[in-house]
């Protein structure tokens, strides 16, 4: 077993402590502030400050060094390229916020490490870059924000999808090859890409940040955090995370860097993450991922907490991992990790430590390596988490102390975990409206409650202001328009069979919202199961019907309940107690 020598992370230190101080002496050559104001910038968010902003940059560069300021105001700016020896700080109060037009963004063929994408719709321009330099840092307390509603919402207010996004920027924080940098008490908000690319860097503290994009209302497609990719002697810490796509990811992809180097020596600790997709994911690429740290971490409201997959193309060999460590996780996510090598048939995931986890997790964790190929030495201590961890071509499996344990799942149990993370996959990936996290069954509740989630969709607040109308149950039967085709209301007098002789069904792009008038209904509900509809779904009708095993939900009068697309399957027109119809009100909401 090949691990890092005891030295390793006091050397790593030093030479961090080392770097910090050339930082600081560069820094230190010249006092001279640079205002943005003085060059020429407006900071009213609607004058063009990219100039002023860049003169100001070049100036203190030119100089030797020093401090370009921005004071309280909003600069819109389109790329800003940072220099050698300058401190770029964003003051209490000040917004850089990103141009809506496209030609005040660099040209994606800036230089050889950029790239542009037609698969996810970016065109490689960037808001501060940061090429081949050496000493920069930008700091706060202020924001930079992306701006991605102009980019990722329509005029008329529709939400594009990942490849219909008609064009936007790529990563809003980008640093290549540069050496000696600080991004530090900052706020990062609405990238419409990722929000920090750290690419083939060396030296590079981040700390102290608040990371955020949109993942309600509309979905920032791959709004990842920090992306650290083929760097070495990275810190990460006291950070927030709230991101639409990965918080932090480990990356090995180098084909475009001038000088090649491993993924390594990297610490990441004292953040708090979430996503709707991985906390932190560990792959892309073909080099080498190795000697990296994560500690004092908690993970809320997230899909996966840790996903580390060797390829995701099955032309890629993929990345080696090896020597990892995850510890002292506090962890809320439908599941805990994924270690896969997926498409690669000879990655290396060897020597990963897990230790003091504790939480929740939904489904089994997975642990797959490849059969030519097995994954070596994985250990898991101390750690207590429900529904265990399933494990296949693994040598030196080891899990000691708390409740994880190894499980052995069916075939059909396996589909079935498979079937429900594809399904939170779709619902990120296709905009989905899906149940929250803060839902962990049927939103069912008084309709006097329903205002408490209005948040949960961009329509419901018209939707529950007709379902708390006085007049609501003395409303003749038929269609009622409340917002085109975003939102309307059915009232209908519906048979009803004894349970559970009904008809399932579930939707894929409308919300139910179903409400008794004259008296109860039983639905029957259940998650969304995997297999076929009982006929082909009719997406014009929105609909497909299933066979079901439900359990009983009793409405009455006064009260809502909500299914969400893709997700609740239910039985509507039941009855417990022999009644034969009822007079109810169905809203359907668009969700997608």
């Amino acid at each position: 077993m090949k691990t890092a020598h005891p030295s390793f992370f006091a050397a790593d230190g030093l030479r961090l402590l080392l770097s910090a101080a050339a930082v600081v002496a560069a820094l230190s050559a010249t006092s001279a502030v640079y205002d943005v104001r003085a060059f020429g910038a407006a900071g009213d968010g609607r004058t063009k400050d990219t100039a002023a902003i860049q003169r100001a940059v070049d100036a203190a560069h030119g100089a030797g060094g020093g401090t370009v300021e921005v004071p309280a105001g909003t600069y819109l700016t389109g790329s800003i390229f940072l220099k050698s020896n300058v401190d770029f700080h964003v003051g209490a109060g000040a917004e850089l916020l990103g141009s809506p037009d496209r030609e005040d963004y660099n040209p994606w063929d800036v230089c050889p490490q950029n790239w542009r994408s037609d698969r996810e719709s970016h065109e490689g321009g960037h808001l501060l870059l940061c090429i081949e330099q050496r000493n920069v840092t930008v700091r706060g307390p202020g924001r930079i924000n992306g701006n991605s509603r102009r980019f990722l919402v329509g005029p008329k207010g529709e939400r594009y999808s990942q490849g219909g996004v008609p064009w936007r920027p790529a990563q809003m924080l980008y640093f290549v090859e540069s050496e000696n940098i600080r991004i530090q008490d900052l706020e990062l908000a609405d990238s419409c890409y990722w929000s920090c690319f750290i690419h083939g860097c060396r030296q590079v503290q981040a700390r102290g940040l608040y990371i955020h994009n949109v993942r309600t209302g509309f979905h920032t497609h791959n709004g990842d955090g920090i992306d650290i990719d083929c760097s070495q002697h990275v810190t990460v810490s006291d950070c927030r995370i709230d991101t639409a796509d990965d918080a932090i990811t480990l990356r090995g992809a180098g084909s475009r860097l001038k000088r090649k180097q491993d993924c390594a020596f990297v610490t990441v600790s004292n953040c708090i993450l979430s996503s709707p997709c991985n906390a932190i994911r560990v792959g892309v690429g073909e080099g080498n991922i190795h000697d990296a740290t994560f500690s004092n971490i908690i993970v809320h409201d997230t899909r996966t907490a840790i996903n580390l997959a060797s390829s995701w193309n099955p032309k890629s060999k993929g990345v080696d991992a090896w020597n990892l460590s995850f510890s002292n996780f506090r962890v809320d996510a439908f599941c805990f990790c994924q270690l896969t090598t997926k498409f690669s048939r000879t990655a290396r995931i060897d020597d990963i430590v897990f230790s003091d986890i504790s939480g929740e997790q939904e489904i089994a964790s997975e642990l797959t390596g490849a059969a030519e190929r097995p994954a070596r030495r994985i250990r898991f201590r101390n750690v207590d988490l429900p529904h265990g961890l399933m494990a296949r071509n693994v040598e030196g499996l080891e899990i000691s102390g708390g409740t994880f344990r190894e499980v052995k799942l069916s075939d059909k149990e396996r589909a079935d975990r498979a079937h429900r993370l594809d399904r939170h996959r779709r619902v990120m990936w296709d905009e989905l409206a899906y149940r929250p996290n803060r839902l962990p069954d049927v939103l069912h509740a008084p309709i006097a409650d329903c205002d408490r989630y209005a948040d949960l969709n961009p329509h419901f607040a018209k939707a529950f202001a007709f379902m708390k109308r006085p007049d609501l149950a003395s409303l003749p039967c038929g269609r009622y328009e409340i917002d085109g085709d975003n939102c309307w209301a059915m009232v209908m007098e519906t048979p009803l069979k004894p349970y559970p002789q009904a008809r399932g069904e579930a939707h894929r792009v409308y919300a139910d919202i179903q409400a008794p008038l004259s008296g109860p209904e039983t639905i029957g509900v259940c998650e969304l199961p995997h297999g076929a509809c009982e006929m082909p779904f009719d997406a014009q009708k929105d609909i497909g019907f299933y066979p079901l095993k439900t359990r009983p939900l009793t409405l009455r009068p006064g009260e809502f309940a909500v299914f969400f697309p893709w997700i609740d399957a239910h039985m509507p027109g039941c009855s417990l107690d022999g009644a034969t119809s009822v007079k109810k009100l169905v809203i359907k909401v668009r969700a997608r």
